[in-house]
């Protein structure tokens, strides 16, 4: 019988529909049933650090930090660092595109419509669900030991070691759409959060 390591998978931005999309290509995959919300306003860190003590699945998103606080993630990781589980705990990044081709310039109207090709609305979203599943793609990046990663790294301060593996979460992912789309200018927010 295989022992299933508790799981954290990863994504950089999500709705409703990537994370129904996402638990049901897990299950296809063999993984456990993932447990919990996908957003942090619907699950306390407490309720998703049960799930993973009972070797469920669970999947969080990457929002953006506020100022100097830490984020949700940053959180979950430091309570997980200060009161650690019995079996290591295994991160793995996702990476979702729904179209693989170049990013080009669109009108106003047609952003506000269906988005863009890094970041489509929900409309252009069901569009390529009925139509053209075969153009999206799901892949999952190496995986990360929080343990081991905490336990490296050069800074003696639990909260910045939690922004650091937050962040390097963020640039795997980043980098994995420069292979699909070219390369992506960071957004403010993106880089006010490197700064601090």
């Amino acid at each position: 019988q295989i022992e299933y390591k508790p799981i954290i998978f990863c994504l950089i931005n999500a709705s409703f529909i990537e994370h129904l999309i996402l638990k049901t290509s897990l299950m296809r995959m063999g993984v456990p049933p993932v447990r919990g919300s996908l957003f942090p306003s619907f699950n306390s860190i407490s309720k998703k650090i049960q799930h993973l003590e009972n070797r469920n699945p669970i999947m969080i998103v990457l929002s953006e930090r506020e100022k100097l606080k830490l984020s949700p993630s940053e959180r979950l990781f430091k309570r997980l660092a200060e009161s650690p589980l019995k079996s290591e705990v295994i991160i793995i990044p996702l990476f979702m595109a729904w179209e693989r081709k170049t990013p080009k310039d669109k009108s106003a109207i047609q952003k506000f419509l269906f988005g863009t090709v890094t970041d489509p609305s929900w409309v252009k979203k069901i569009f390529l669900m009925l139509g053209k599943r075969g153009s999206a793609l799901l892949k999952n990046l190496p995986e990360i030991s929080l343990e081991q990663f905490l336990e490296h790294h050069e800074s003696n301060n639990l909260d910045r070691k939690c922004a650091a593996l937050r962040r390097k979460i963020v640039i795997d992912i980043n980098d994995e759409r420069k292979i699909i789309y070219g390369p992506i200018y960071h957004s403010t927010h993106f880089v006010t959060d490197a700064i601090l």
